[in-house]
């Protein structure tokens, strides 16, 4: 009789776990997945996006975050920002429509980046970082010349670089030589920067009032 109750003991337990195993395997099998795109090779920045650089994977649905693209149409064609490693699920915020702005912050329409460099006496000691707005002056160097003073109102400054790194941010500071500025302007304005130098000496003057930034 105490065999026989054993036997069906062990029966009932084994019943149990082979109950459970297979619970187990199907809420495993049954968890929804989701096709993500994902990159085959390394992409360097700056790269157009084909195709044959694509591939979907599986992912568990609750991995999948929104920002991830399931659609190969959607990637192709498109430019990315950074570095895409091989096997990187693409997210759509690393992506760009155009190359246009991969490089460079805020573009625009007729816009033109130009870096000068300036000592501090010509920059107001460099009391100014990315943002300020300036009005830049162009002064004729020689006196009898039949050039003009130039003025280019309210140019945006997109950054300063300084060797010292302490003062990298462009904010005031003890400065022991030239800076670099760049500056946002647009054609023209490059244009007549560009021939400048041996010319005109250049100033800038901040412009100490509340500024917003223009739409180009």
């Amino acid at each position: 009789m105490r065999r026989n109750k054993q036997l069906l003991l062990t029966i009932l337990i084994t019943a149990a776990l082979i109950g459970l195993a297979w619970f187990a395997g199907k809420s495993r099998f049954s968890e929804k997945m989701q096709n993500v795109v994902a990159v085959i090779h390394d992409i360097p920045a700056g790269s157009q996006i084909s195709l044959d650089q694509l591939s979907l994977v599986e992912i568990p649905e609750k991995a999948a975050a929104q920002c991830f693209s399931t659609d190969l149409a959607e990637v192709a064609g498109r430019w990315t920002a950074v570095d895409l490693q091989a096997g990187e699920i693409i997210s759509r915020k690393r992506l760009t429509v155009s190359a246009a702005g991969l490089q460079y912050p805020d573009p625009g329409p007729g816009r033109r980046l130009m870096t000068l460099s300036l000592n501090p006496a010509d920059a107001n000691g460099f009391w100014l970082s990315a943002g300020n707005h300036v009005d830049l002056y162009l002064i004729p160097r020689n006196r009898e010349s039949i050039a003009e003073t130039q003025v280019m109102e309210n140019i945006r400054i997109m950054s300063i670089l300084n060797s010292n790194p302490e003062n990298a941010s462009g904010l005031q500071g003890s400065f022991s030589g030239d800076c670099l500025i760049c500056l946002d302007l647009n054609s023209e304005q490059a244009r007549l920067l560009s021939s400048s130098p041996g010319i005109y000496d250049i100033r800038l003057s901040a412009i100490n009032e509340p500024q917003s930034i223009p739409a180009h």
